[in-house]
This record gives C-alpha cells, structure tokens and sequence, in this order.
C-alpha cells in the first residue's frame, strides 16, 4: 500500500495518539469495483495495527465513493465481517450530507471505550513503516518519545 502523507503529518499524528485516549481509528477506504480490493486495503491496515500491538476494537471502517459501485452497503459489511469480524462500517457517497455523516461518525466512535495508544519507537515504526524514509522516521519516532 502506498501512502500518500507526509512525514511532517504521520509525526502529528503519531503525537495525537499520545496526548489523549483514543476512542476510534477511523480507517478510511475508498470503494473499488472489487470487493476484494476494498477488503485487501482494510486487512492491510489492520495488520499494521495488530503488528503495533494495538487493540483491533479501536479500529472503524469508513468507505468513500459508494456511488461509484454496484455492490450494497449490507453486501460489503456481510464481506467485512465473515473475513474480519468487523460488524459495522460508515458508507459514503457523493451526494452523503454533511450532518448524516457527522452522526454516524459520531455514532461509530460512541461505540469504543478510549484507550491510550502511547505510540513509542516500535508501534511508530509498525503502523507508518517506509523503506524510503526511514531514518526520517526513526528520527521522528525519537521525538515522539522525548518531545
């Protein structure tokens, strides 16, 4: 998978994580014709996460571009959950509003209990690995530790 973030973002990020507990980690995925590219993506995050030692309830599902497939919102789910256990996802299309999608993004995070993350050097290098910036990232996970 390729990641299309900056450093300079992953190390924000990586720093949220360790201000407050977290309740969601919203993966965010864009739906393809196939099924099985749409769950592939979303297996690929949750090995990041369970390779960081985090807890897979913290993880929520969200899927873009609904309009631009012919397989249901209950057809994916039904995929997601017989492969990852995953029982409930927000689905987006072009035309979603502004304040359903404000509920039920609400309503997704409502659902976990928060939890601290800590993101130290190992879960930095786990969750947003890059061969091509690596001593970037080892650099920056150093900071994460002693800001």
């Amino acid at each position: 998978m390729s990641w299309t973030i900056s450093l300079s973002a992953i190390c924000r990020i990586a720093h949220a994580f360790n201000f407050l507990p977290v309740s969601c980690v919203l993966l965010v995925v864009k739906a393809d014709i196939r099924q099985d590219t749409v769950l592939e993506t979303v297996k690929d995050y949750c090995a990041r996460f369970q390779s960081a030692n985090l807890p897979q309830e913290l993880l929520g599902v969200c899927i873009t571009h609904m309009d631009q497939v012919a397989w249901t919102k209950g057809e994916m789910l039904a995929v997601l959950q017989s492969h990852l256990n995953i029982v409930s996802a927000v689905f987006l299309s072009h035309d979603t509003p502004k304040e359903v999608l404000k509920k039920e993004l609400l309503f997704e995070c409502s659902k976990r209990t928060p939890t601290a993350v800590n993101v130290d050097d190992t879960k930095f290098q786990n969750l947003f690995y890059n061969s091509s910036s690596q001593l970037k990232e080892i650099e920056c996970s150093k900071k994460v530790r002693n800001p």
